[in-house]
């Protein structure tokens, strides 16, 4: 099981590394406005970054549904909501991945043409896919973290592999602030998306929350096997206490 423990965790930090895409945008050289954009329209179809941060995208995504499988798999005792908290990162996966598929078909951001377009409606299926597995994907990873603190806040005393509850603390003081991390940037972008329909573009300081909320995402994907270690030593204690 630990050699299985081990591909988990290396696999959710490749996609992490992968999907957190700023260091490949600053490498790329901020090709758009980073406090104005979101980093998905770098994958735009009509950017020369395009095959770029699509391909790294649909590789992390991949990696994040081989981590949840991995994970899925280890201890012989269900656990609902451990189920159900790899079940929404395996959504959040996949949803990524359909970002790949339906990318945005041009980068609003950069082009007042293509802002009035989508605001219009005008940039077809594919975009509007885009939109709608985005959606997806985001609203998994933020479901994901709300149950990974649940099933980690809930997990009996003597839930450490080494049976000390005290070093949990440390875990689940870095859980919060990655899951509040999540949460607020996530409430904060949807607000300013909404607010910014008439134009199109996110405001400035817009994009900053967007990258916050990435990098939030890719800090649970890292910390997701270290957390739930934590909660299926505590449900092997109370199994052990006949509980």
């Amino acid at each position: 099981m630990r050699l299985q423990w081990t591909l988990a965790s290396l696999s959710l930090t490749i996609a992490a590394l992968l999907y957190l895409g700023l260091p490949l945008e600053a490498l790329s050289g901020f090709p758009l406005d980073p406090s104005s954009s979101y980093l998905s329209e770098l994958a735009a179809s009509d950017q020369p970054t395009s095959l770029l941060f699509r391909s790294t995208d649909l590789v992390a995504g991949g990696f994040v549904v081989l981590g949840c499988l991995l994970l899925r798999g280890r201890g012989g005792r269900s656990d609902r909501r451990r189920t159900a908290t790899l079940l929404a990162l395996a959504v959040f996966g996949l949803g990524t991945i359909a970002d790949v598929v339906f990318p945005m078909a041009c980068a609003p951001s950069a082009s007042a043409r293509c802002a009035a377009a989508d605001v219009a409606g005008r940039l077809g299926t594919v975009h509007s896919l885009h939109t709608a597995s985005s959606m997806v994907a985001l609203t998994a990873a933020a479901t994901a973290a709300v149950l990974l603190l649940i099933s980690v806040i809930r997990t009996p005393p003597g839930g450490t592999p080494a049976g000390d509850t005290s070093s949990a603390r440390p875990r689940l003081v870095v859980l919060w602030v990655v899951v509040g991390v999540v949460i607020a940037s996530s409430v904060v972008v949807t607000l300013l998306s909404v607010s910014s329909s008439a134009t199109g573009v996110l405001p400035p300081g817009g994009g900053i929350a967007q990258r916050l909320q990435t990098a939030g995402i890719s800090a649970m994907l890292v910390g997701t096997p270290f957390w739930l270690r934590v909660h299926d030593a505590g449900s092997t204690h109370r199994v052990a206490l006949g509980l």
